[in-house]
């Protein structure tokens, strides 16, 4: 049996229990071969076979309480902050590598330094244990004042490196376990990503049909024949208002939005790509150009970067370093010397981004080639014999001229 063979129907939901012995058997048969130790295997299993450490809530102080189903996975997990563990969730519920989540697991002796100095013995529930497809993984969701406090208090328990929160006691105890813990802060998950996957994961409950199956092959084209492009022009091209085609496509990660910034919600000016680094550097490179075109109060067309061009342009604007924190993909990352004759030409325009424009509009002979007296006679033939039933094909008709 599938650690995910269960029915959809919430009915059928496991909330607040343990798991069944044939999916405990099916969890046991998983975990190992994901390279955990005897002491890690058994508290997996002790976790899986037990109902959670505590009710959320006990000591809880203006939290907000709530269960959030995962109809993939057939639970219902506790939740104790609106902003914090249930977009953790939404999250995790979008994932397709979790086999099980399993909220309050059991807990685990921690030997931590109060912030007078004093070591003290105490009992450690983290909020979630997740089983991925090739590890096992603990972790721990808090307010961020609440890290802060913790990192600036108990530098020996606590410690802030490269942006991200660390419990250090609770790291060593899971490592000899084979099991690596995370901390996340409230606002690693922001409002409008958690937005974009509530939305996403109402789409998995739509019935699939002819139609749909139809429209995503028909987007998947429209938006595989340029680098990026605006879901409201796929729509349009698609001739539909209906947008459940293209959320079905994101949800399966086969098209790529920018989740943290852009509504789905909203998606006539959302940006999709095949690429999944371009929509974010296409956010951020076209409110650039907007104002660096607003500046000017008539700006000729050659200066306006046509829309199949768009992913070129965002990739040379992300090589030149303007586009923070953000990489091209390695397939079209540009080499150095581009680098460098794309950031002299930034100079020279004064920071103006639309010298970055492509111009391969403007490459090849742009010239007829042949004279007008040869290009009559060319027309001349072409409406004689263009209903010729004799001349059914392009070499036919050109023998014949």
């Amino acid at each position: 049996m599938n650690l995910t063979d269960v029915s959809l129907r919430q009915e059928n939901f496991e909330s607040n229990t343990y798991l069944s012995p044939q999916r405990l058997d099916a969890l046991r048969d998983h975990i190992d071969h994901i390279g955990l130790t005897e002491e890690g295997k058994a508290y997996v299993m002790s976790v899986a076979s037990s109902p959670p450490n505590r009710v959320v809530g006990t000591h809880r102080v203006c939290n907000l309480l709530c269960d959030v189903p995962i109809p993939r996975l057939g639970v219902v997990l506790q939740a104790e902050s609106a902003s914090g563990e249930y977009f953790f969730l939404l999250e995790m519920s979008r994932r397709r590598d979790v086999v099980a989540i399993f909220d309050q697991p059991q807990s685990v002796p921690l030997v931590i330094t109060t912030k007078a100095g004093v070591k003290t013995p105490i009992t450690y529930t983290p909020d979630f244990l997740i089983v991925f497809h090739d590890r096992v993984e603990i972790y721990e969701v808090r307010k961020d004042s609440k890290l802060e406090t913790d990192c600036r208090e108990r530098t020996q328990d606590w410690m802030l490196r490269n942006g991200k929160f660390h419990y250090l006691t609770a790291e060593e105890y899971f490592g000899t376990l084979g099991i690596q813990h995370f901390t996340v802060a409230n606002s690693d998950i922001s409002a409008v990503r958690a937005d974009n996957l509530r939305l996403l994961a109402s789409v998995r409950q739509v019935d699939d049909t002819a139609r749909l199956c139809g429209l995503r092959e028909r987007a998947c084209a429209i938006v595989r024949d340029v680098d990026v492009i605006q879901m409201g022009e796929v729509l349009a091209q698609l001739r539909t208002a209906d947008a459940t085609a293209l959320l079905q496509l994101i949800d399966q990660n086969v098209l790529h939005v920018d989740l943290d910034h852009c509504l789905l919600s909203l998606p006539h000016r959302v940006w999709v790509s095949a690429d999944p680094t371009l929509p974010r550097l296409v956010s951020e490179t076209s409110f650039r150009l907007e104002q660096a075109l607003n500046e000017r109060t008539s700006v000729p067309t050659s200066e306006v970067a046509a829309p199949r061009y768009l992913g070129e342009l965002t990739i040379r604007y992300a090589s030149c370093d303007l586009a923070k924190n953000l990489e091209a993909s390695a397939q079209k990352r540009k080499s150095p010397r581009s680098e460098r004759r794309y950031r002299q030409a930034l100079r020279e325009a004064h920071g103006d981004p639309r010298t970055l424009i492509p111009r391969w509009d403007l490459c090849g002979n742009r010239k007829d080639r042949f004279a007008p007296a040869h290009r009559e006679v060319l027309l001349r033939v072409i409406d004689k014999t263009k209903g010729d039933p004799n001349l059914a094909s392009r070499d036919n008709a050109y023998h014949a001229y």
